[in-house]
C-alpha cells in the first residue's frame, strides 16, 4: 500500500440552500445539512452503506459509512465554502497506511462532486493544506 497518499479534505462552492439557522443572539444551527445530504446521497449511489446524517454543532454535520466492509467517517462544514473530509478511522488503517478501498471510495467520490450539478470548484488538500491559501487538487489519490 506504500507509495500512496490521500488528501482527505475538499473545499468547494455550492448552490444548493446554506440552510443556517440564527436568532438574534447567535447561530442556532450551522449550515451545511443541505450539502451533507447530497454527499451521502452521492456515496449511497456508490455502493456505500450509510449511517445517518447528524449534527455536529460548530463542526456542522457528519455521517459514518461502510465502503467494501471497510468503516469511514464524513464531516461537512461552512467555512466561507463548505468543508469535507473523509476519514478511514480504523486503527489498522492509520498505521499501515491508506487501504485500498479508502482510495477507491476518495477517487470515485472525487469524481462524483466534481460531476455534481450544484457543486463547483472542488479541490483537494492534504491537512497541512487546508485553508493554507493553496490551489488543492483535482483527485484526492495521489503517488507519494
Amino acid at each position: 500500500m506504500g507509495g500512496v497518499t490521500v488528501r482527505r479534505w475538499a473545499e468547494f462552492a455550492s448552490d444548493l440552500p446554506e440552510d443556517q439557522i440564527e436568532d438574534e443572539h447567535d447561530i442556532v444551527q450551522y449550515g451545511g445539512k443541505s450539502v451533507a445530504e447530497a454527499i451521502h446521497a452521492v456515496l449511497e449511489g456508490l455502493g456505500c452503506a450509510m449511517e445517518p446524517v447528524t449534527y455536529a454543532h460548530e463542526h456542522g454535520w457528519q455521517f459514518s459509512f461502510r465502503y467494501k466492509e471497510r468503516g469511514l467517517w464524513c464531516q461537512v462544514t461552512l467555512i466561507e465554502e463548505y468543508l469535507v473530509v473523509v476519514d478511514d478511522r480504523t486503527f489498522f488503517g492509520k498505521a499501515l497506511g491508506y487501504h485500498p478501498a479508502y482510495q477507491e471510495i476518495m477517487t470515485k467520490l472525487a469524481r462524483a462532486l466534481a460531476e455534481h450539478p450544484r457543486f463547483s470548484n472542488v479541490r483537494w488538500y492534504f491537512d497541512h493544506q487546508v485553508h493554507s491559501g493553496e490551489p488543492g487538487a483535482k483527485e484526492p489519490v495521489a503517488a507519494a
